[in-house]
């Protein structure tokens, strides 16, 4: 069963705990990201007095540069994960395309109930 909002019947229903998870997890991996592109290597048939050995040596190094980046905006992620939650003004659901707010569930749409379409 698929949720969808009572008001608008959009799918894009989400729960307080659906979007603390995508926070965190769009968060970590933007200061993964942020982490890589800070760390001083390059690879090793390049220049640099900062190149790495192996091809294996400039991929851990940028693993631990991004875990690195990841870990230090652990507070800042936590923070935005708050100040998105309350948009959902202590309620337990929150419909995305109209902003309808649900302590509950909304109803689910059965897959029977929906309009076939046809095709062609």
């Amino acid at each position: 069963m698929e949720t969808s909002c009572a008001l608008c019947q959009s799918a894009a229903v989400l729960s307080r705990e659906d979007v603390g998870c995508l926070v965190r997890v769009i968060g970590t991996l933007g200061g993964f990201l942020r982490g890589t592109q800070l760390a001083d290597i390059a690879l090793p048939n390049e220049e640099s007095p900062h190149r790495a050995t192996t091809l294996l040596d400039y991929i851990t190094t940028l693993s631990a540069q991004g875990i690195a980046g990841a870990t230090a905006h652990w507070r800042n992620i936590k923070a935005f994960e708050r100040d998105v939650k309350q948009q959902f003004m202590g309620h337990a659901y929150l419909c995305l395309r109209c902003g309808a707010t649900y302590d509950t569930e909304p109803e689910g749409v059965q897959a029977s109930e929906r309009p076939s379409r046809s095709q062609s």
